[in-house]
């Protein structure tokens, strides 16, 4: 029977006596690792693959050259690339340092120059529809980013007040100068779908200062035009502007509805008005409509339109909700289309970003197809959710790099195939690398798994290392190996897979999401198989056998240690385990990813302890992918070895999009660190209503010992320091807002983190 436990009994039990030291970071982000395919370099290997980006350029470190910003709205996450090239030949190298400097983004990300200063500034949606950053560079001449405000107008009689300037939720507006007078303008679609609103800027005709905006609604219906819910749109409407004033102040209230659009406004045909690339969430296909304002001097207006565009003979079109951004991403003075997914799932993931090259001239443009895979090409990207496993599979002493997936996305069914990526270990020491060399290892895309994660090890007892597959329906499968020995290298074979689950009575699985590590938890000498499930906790399945050359495979537990990732959130975490040396400590240790994305680090299993709870030592280690757990679906699955030989460790991480980020071990952990959980530290009463007491048994804590308390976004919302020796510090939660918090003792550079709950 599956035990179900209370979130308040979980932090008592599993959490209320855990003591977590915290040794800083012992990893450090390094993109440097050479890959290669076929003698070919991966230039941008290790950003972390790419699903529904959206671009902007900038110049991020004040060199005269146009940079790369990708924003993925489904996070919300930012990743930075350097132009390492010229003016008219760009060379971007992914620099993930300089996405700190960027405000946390919602629904969108638009970098336009709105007071000419020749510094990019930056647009989201922040809550309000239209949300203005200043640019300027910092001391280190790293673009930064200042809160300007949000945009309102006051000049509609038709409503009351300030009203803010409307982005649907999903939507990517247009921000260009639509009226051609110096000052950028705002445009998106109305909460039902239908119109176009123009916010016009009124900073030129007003007289204003440069660095300033200042709006009014000019058009209901700009384009005279209509977006229905299939891809035709009605031209040649009327909308009563009559109550819109030709004024407006500056303030502020709030008012948000719903959309699916992405208009994209250039100039197509050269004759000085704007026309629209429109993508709209029903359907794949961009529609093109042509203003005929420049020929009759009046308003905006649509007159024609293509529902399916081609151009030179391409359709520009891409699964679900085309997003269309027009740059000049080769810099040679004539901007671009890059066309990718605006959704967050069911849509192209690998082959995610159609670059339409402009062959003729900014002022009259021609656009021919590229590529079906800018820049996913040049990294490690294995389509949507990726799952990396470390390996000896040739048998040169170097840990070979398997990479599992959820999925490629088949557009033809809308179903994500999965598959496993096979990478050679080609480093040396002090110098890793690896090749890709076999995209579709074994052939396992032929059989049509819905997702594969990898875990290898002897699980028939012949001792002889298997290959075991987790899939996304929460079922495992393994196939034997049958080479003639456990030196040899593995004998994996499709032809065994026929009857993979008759080597239990009851199949080996779990909720959903299976990520399978093979290890002898109870230290019976026999290797046992835990799998992360998508609630967040750990699966164990013990194997009972004794005898040579079998297996019996026996449900356990499904809250393996209490083990759970992402506490906070109570019926999710997509637990994806690791269970190994990370350190040179020596000790093996459980690492977990998470759905938000986080590291979350366990011990107390050692020895064959696997019936009481587990201690929680990180919630964030080394502050890997912390920065996005405020996010709901990020995704974080780890995998470490020493891939060198350098008495190291390197640490991969997969993601949702399909990528992996590289870690390098940049601390060596002392033997005071470790020893630090000696120490026990207890915090009660927990829940706590008014006063928290934290507990020392066997040492008093020092003069300054500071007491700090987080929330679970991670931000400090109280703080007190301890100024005399004693066993126990007590702190006031009384002003908390009831939930869950974590409280840190610091004692001269000594952390501990534990976790409690606020009445």
């Amino acid at each position: 029977m599956k035990r179900l436990l209370s979130l308040t009994a979980l932090m008592l039990g599993s959490y209320g006596i855990a003591n977590a030291q915290f040794e800083g970071n012992v990893y450090v982000e390094d993109s440097s690792v050479t890959i290669t395919e076929s003698g070919d370099k991966k230039e941008l290997a290790w950003c972390g693959g790419f699903n529904n980006p959206q671009f902007s350029l900038a110049d991020l470190n004040n060199d005269g050259l146009s940079d790369l910003v990708v924003y993925f709205p489904d996070q919300p996450y930012i990743k930075t690339f350097l132009n390492f090239g010229t003016a008219s030949h760009p060379n971007y190298r992914y620099r993930p340092q300089y996405a700190k400097n960027f405000p946390i983004c919602n629904n969108y990300l638009i970098m336009r120059d709105y007071n000419r200063d020749g510094i990019m500034d930056l647009f989201h949606s922040g809550g309000v529809g239209f949300t203005a950053y200043k640019g300027y560079y910092n001391g280190s001449n790293e673009l930064c980013f200042s809160l300007y405000k949000g945009l309102y107008y006051n000049n509609d009689k038709k409503t009351i007040g300030w009203v803010n300037a409307e982005v649907n939720p999903g939507d990517i507006p247009s921000i260009v100068d639509v009226d051609n007078d110096g000052d950028l303008d705002f445009l998106s679609y109305y909460g039902d779908g239908y119109y176009m609103n123009w916010y016009q800027n009124m900073q030129v005709e007003n007289g204003y200062a440069t660095d300033s905006i200042t709006v009014r609604l000019a058009d209901h219906c700009w384009g005279k035009m209509i977006q229905g819910v299939l891809r035709t749109h009605t031209l040649g409407i009327y909308c009563d502007n009559s109550a819109l004033s030709r004024t407006t102040d500056d303030a502020g209230t709030s008012k948000i509805t719903d959309g699916g659009n992405a208009p994209c406004l250039l100039d197509m045909d050269g004759d000085g008005d704007y026309d629209v690339l429109d993508g709209h969430r029903a359907f794949d296909y961009v529609v093109y409509l042509e203003n005929s304002k420049a020929a009759t001097g009046l308003r905006d207006s649509m007159v024609y339109q293509d529902t399916a565009w081609t151009t030179l003979g391409d359709t520009v079109k891409i699964a679900q909700w085309a997003a269309v951004f027009h740059l000049d991403i080769d810099q040679d003075g004539n901007r671009d289309l890059l066309v990718s997914p605006n959704g967050t799932g069911g849509s192209e993931d690998y082959r995610c970003v159609r670059f339409f090259r402009n062959i003729a001239s900014d002022s009259h443009p021609s656009f021919k197809l590229e590529s079906d895979s800018l820049f996913t090409s040049e990294m490690i990207d294995v389509g949507s959710g990726a799952y990396p496993f470390f390996y000896d599979y040739n048998r040169d002493g170097k840990p070979d790099l398997f990479i599992g997936n959820k999925g490629y996305y088949e557009k033809s069914t809308g179903l994500y195939i999965g598959s496993v990526m096979y990478l050679e270990n080609t480093s040396t020491p002090g110098n890793p690398s690896f090749s890709i060399i076999d995209r579709n290892f074994l052939n396992l895309q032929s059989k049509r798994f819905r997702g594969i994660s990898v875990g290898i090890g002897d699980v028939d007892n012949d001792g002889k290392d298997d290959f075991v597959m987790g899939h996304t329906n929460g079922y495992v499968d393994y196939i034997k190996n049958t080479a003639v020995s456990a030196s040899a290298r593995p004998v994996w074979s499709l032809s065994s897979l026929d009857t993979v689950r008759d080597f239990v009575k009851d199949p080996v699985s779990c909720n959903g999401t299976a990520v399978p590590v093979i290890y002898d938890m109870n230290a019976d000498g026999v290797k046992d198989i835990v799998l992360g499930d998508q609630s967040g906790y750990l699966y164990y399945y013990q194997n009972a056998s004794t005898t040579a050359g079998s297996s019996s495979f026996v449900f356990t537990n499904d809250q393996l240690g209490f083990a759970k990732v992402d506490p906070e959130k109570v019926t999710v975490g997509n637990s994806a385990p690791f269970i190994g040396k990370i350190d040179n400590t020596g000790r093996d240790y459980l690492l977990v990813g998470s759905r938000s994305g986080r590291l979350f680090r366990f011990s107390g299993f050692e020895g064959g302890a696997i019936f009481g709870y587990f201690t929680r030592l990180d919630s964030a280690y080394s502050n890997i992918l912390s920065q996005n757990y405020r996010t709901s679906s990020f995704l974080s699955a780890p995998a470490v070895a020493d891939i060198d030989g350098d008495g190291k460790y390197e640490m991969v991480v997969g993601n949702t999009h399909g990528g992996l980020f590289f870690y390098k071990q940049d601390k060596t952990v002392s033997i005071s660190e470790t020893a630090a959980g000696s120490k026990t530290i207890s915090v009660y009463p927990n829940p706590a209503a008014q006063q928290l007491f934290i507990h020392q048994q066997q040492t008093k804590f020092p003069q300054h010992t500071s007491v700090i308390i987080y929330n679970t976004l991670g931000q400090e919302v109280t703080r007190e320091t301890n100024n005399a020796e004693n066993f126990t510090i007590s702190i006031s939660v009384a002003g908390l807002i009831p939930g869950f918090y974590y409280c840190q003792i610091d004692q001269n550079g000594v952390q501990t983190s534990i976790p409690f709950i606020k009445q």
